[in-house]
């Protein structure tokens, strides 16, 4: 699955090579190719720092050990007022006084 993924935005253009970071122990034709193209392949765990977004494409029984390990490594995320096209910002609900 994530060699599909890294073929698709290969192909859209939707990253340059040098904005990826690929983490494969068997690192498939996809991601030798991204390699070559620019992206770093298998960097060091303290790396992982400078993502700006992980995608873990692992296949479910592996999620929760692909997280525990690379969860130490990350930047906490910034709170940013961004939003996505076509999203909507989130409302809170109306509070109400207890016993009125």
């Amino acid at each position: 699955m994530g060699g599909a993924l890294v073929a698709g935005w290969r192909r859209a253009r939707a990253f340059s090579p040098g904005e990826l970071m690929v983490r494969d122990p068997y690192a498939g034709g996809e991601a030798l190719a991204a390699a070559e193209a620019g992206a770093r392949l298998n960097p060091a765990d303290g790396d992982l720092a400078a993502a700006n977004t992980v995608i873990l494409a692992v296949k479910p029984q592996a999620w929760l050990q692909a997280a525990e390990a690379a969860a130490p490594h990350l930047r906490r995320a910034r709170s940013s007022s961004r939003s996505w096209p076509g999203s909507r910002p989130k409302r809170s609900a109306p509070h109400s006084a207890a016993g009125t």
